[in-house]
């Protein structure tokens, strides 16, 4: 048993036309729910209203000696981008179900890499979310603090960050699910750690207005390159510290994952253990 539920880890062996007709599936799927993007649409323009004052306030309190390289307009924006990097818990809520209910067992002996499939129906829930959800983030800035220019080449250069941006959010919603082999609920854990994205990942308060040590502290950390790396290197675009980014998302990028292989193979090593 124990190796029949190891060749489902082997991912670099199998055809990737099943995985992309999952990702297809879960894209038609999310892009049926116009009730929910319309829902998403009222809430983004009820936080980037919130924002634009409270932002707007403090930039004619302090004035522009306190922010010298800034102005409102790319703080919203940037704002804007980092609000709109969708976050999704479904990985962890649907492995930590599987466990519960035993179907775990079921799903490995299915015909493909399990962790291949949660990461490819994970990108086609996400994708049209994350960009509806800049798509009416960028309609609500435009006309509460006009346009900001973005060279088409930036856009192009940030696309790599935005697609490892989503598999640093997937490994660690993988992580939080695995975990369910040895604790009863990860939600609760889940929930706490997703704070630090709120804070540190920039979705608040950008990190270019942090105080230093916090600001440089922050940008090695990974919430910092979930979020924070696509608006700023699109929006305060900086060619000398792009290539930092890439470098610090492909480290957390491998870190997770090395962390999600670790703790995949020890609950599949336990299951064929313990027949479940």
């Amino acid at each position: 048993m124990t190796s029949g539920v190891v060749r489902k880890y082997s991912i670099f062996n199998e055809s990737f036309g099943k995985y992309y007709a999952i990702f297809a599936i879960n894209i038609k799927s999310s892009m049926a729910y116009f009730g929910a993007l319309f829902i998403g649409f009222v809430s983004s323009f009820a936080k980037l209203l919130t924002y634009s004052l409270i932002y707007k306030a403090a930039f004619e309190a302090f004035g522009p000696d306190k922010f010298p390289d800034l102005t409102l307009a790319q703080v919203i924006w940037l704002v804007v981008f980092t609000q709109s990097i969708y976050i999704s818990r479904d990985t962890m809520h649907e492995i930590s179900a599987s466990v519960k209910s035993g179907q775990i067992a079921v799903f490995l002996n299915k015909p493909f890499s399990y962790p291949l499939f949660h990461y490819f129906s994970y990108l086609g829930k996400t994708i049209v979310p994350t960009v509806t959800d800049l798509a009416f983030g960028s309609v609500i800035a435009y006309f509460l603090v006009g346009p900001v220019p973005i060279d088409i080449f930036n856009v192009f250069a940030v696309l790599p960050l935005a697609l490892g941006a989503l598999t640093l959010i997937f490994f660690q919603s993988f992580i939080f699910g695995l975990i369910s082999f040895w604790i009863e609920d990860p939600d609760s854990v889940s929930r706490i750690y997703h704070k630090f994205d709120m804070v540190l990942g920039g979705r608040i308060i950008p990190i270019i207005l942090f105080p230093e040590p916090l600001r440089t502290i922050a940008l090695y950390l990974p919430w910092a390159q979930q979020f924070y790396s696509v608006g700023k290197n699109l929006i305060i675009p900086d060619h000398s510290e792009i290539i930092r980014f890439y470098l610090l998302q492909g480290f957390w990028v491998i870190f997770f994952g090395l962390v999600s292989i670790w703790l995949f193979r020890k609950g599949v090593k336990n299951i064929a253990t313990n027949g479940g």
